[in-house]
């Protein structure tokens, strides 16, 4: 499994969402300020997002994201495969020991990430983050 830079600016994203413990929609420009990531990028983001039913839209004032189930019902594996271009298969790694080592590496990274949930990754941020201010 490959993390790409979009998997990664995608959890931040979504990690911001999460994080607002809201109903009401977070614009992208919202996200932008706060994340420091260009609203552009978060656009071709947030239409893979969508396209994949992690996130709901709506338009007009008012409009934004939203996710679309609970946070502690998407995995980080949700979130990295949307942006994952060529996974290796076990066909493509038969007889070629450092491919085969890549691929068993890989299918343990997924399965760890597919045992995080965003709601678990937010939780734990805001622990250490109020461990940081805490001892400061």
């Amino acid at each position: 499994m490959r993390i790409s830079s979009k998997a990664r600016y995608a959890t931040i994203a979504l990690m911001d969402i999460a994080s607002r413990n809201s109903d009401t929609p977070i614009t992208l420009s919202d996200i932008s300020k706060r994340q420091n990531i260009s609203v552009s990028y978060l656009e071709q983001i947030f239409a893979k997002l969508r396209r994949a039913s992690l996130v709901t839209a709506s338009r007009g004032p008012g409009g934004g994201y939203k996710l679309s189930r609970d946070a502690d019902q998407i995995s980080l594996a949700d979130i990295a495969v949307i942006f994952n271009k060529e996974p290796l298969t076990a066909d493509s790694v038969q007889g070629n020991v450092a491919k085969s080592g890549w691929y068993n590496f890989s299918q343990d990274l997924r399965q760890f990430l597919g045992n995080v949930s965003l709601g678990q990754y937010v939780k734990n941020a805001a622990a250490s983050e109020s461990k940081v201010s805490s001892a400061a």
